[in-house]
Formats: structure tokens, sequence, C-alpha cells
């Protein structure tokens, strides 16, 4: 969704806890902002490994916004990051390809 100019802006930071993930590799660890709304997605479920977090200016609360799930034998990649203007983002191409990678079981994308 595109963000319009009067909306909170959104920021996102890759989960401490997922640092070792691949699907994260070379994808900066500081707080970014990024284009897109932020989707609440507050109950993920418990097979589900949060790797970015987002939140809205202003607001501590976090939100995951991308993160991976393995149950049932699968290797599922979710984001909800995705207006255009993302596309411009190495964060967002870097996660993305890396997700995508990681989902087909290849190794990760080579760094820019």
């Amino acid at each position: 969704a595109r963000a319009h100019p009067d909306n909170p802006r959104t920021y996102v930071r890759v989960s401490k806890t997922a640092l070792g993930h691949p699907a994260l590799n070379g994808v900066p660890s500081g707080e970014i902002r990024v284009i897109s709304h932020l989707y609440k997605h507050r109950d993920l479920r418990r097979e589900a490994i949060p790797l970015v977090y987002g939140r809205v200016a202003g607001v501590a609360r976090m939100e995951p916004v991308a993160w991976v799930n393995t149950a049932q034998s699968r290797r599922v990649f979710y984001t909800s990051l995705g207006d255009v203007n993302d596309f411009k983002s190495p964060l967002f191409q870097r996660l993305l390809l890396n997700g995508v990678r990681w989902a087909m079981e290849k190794p990760a994308g080579k760094q820019k």
C-alpha cells in the first residue's frame, strides 16, 4: 500500500533474535524508513520466525513485517513490505532476494 504524505512514517529493523538467518544475509540491521504502510500481524503462529519488525513513527510497539515458517516441512517466506518505492530500497531488495532464495533452498544471493 502506498503511503500518503499525511500518514505517519514507517520504520523497520531486523529482529535481533534472527540475525543469523540466511534471509537476512547482507540486510542492514539498523532502523530504516520504508514507504509501505505498517500492516498489523500481532498474532503470528508460533511456528513463524519473525525476521524484520516495523513500527510507526511515535509508536514504540513493533509489528512483524517479514517472517519465515517451516511448519509441515515447508519453507515459507513472507513480507508485508512492497510499495513500488520499497523496490528501490537496498534493504528490501536484499531481503526479498534472500527470502525467495531461502524458500527455494538456494544459497543467498551475492551482495553488491
